[in-house]
């Protein structure tokens, strides 16, 4: 389905509603931000996304670190601005 999200970050993204969230809005010309606290089910998300045309970032970001997370929205919003955040985690 269309949406008008292009430029998103999704904390929480390796499993779950983050994951579901993040494979629901991938399509080409979407670039997504996608994080997670640990390795494991984010690579396997990044990869559906992608799979379905999404330009994907992983990192690796404890959500309550507020010092980290504010870099990652800087660097996100400075590749693009961003048009959706979703504090999953």
């Amino acid at each position: 389905p269309p949406t008008r999200f292009s430029h998103a970050l999704i904390t929480g993204a390796s499993q779950g509603i983050g994951a579901g969230l993040a494979r629901a809005l991938a399509r080409p010309g979407v670039t997504l931000w996608l994080t997670a606290v640990r390795p494991g089910g984010l690579e396997a998300t990044a990869r559906a996304c992608r799979a379905r045309g999404a330009r994907v970032h992983e990192r690796y970001v404890d959500a309550r670190d507020a010092g980290a997370m504010e870099a990652l929205v800087r660097e996100a919003n400075v590749a693009a601005p961003l048009d959706l955040v979703v504090a999953n985690a």
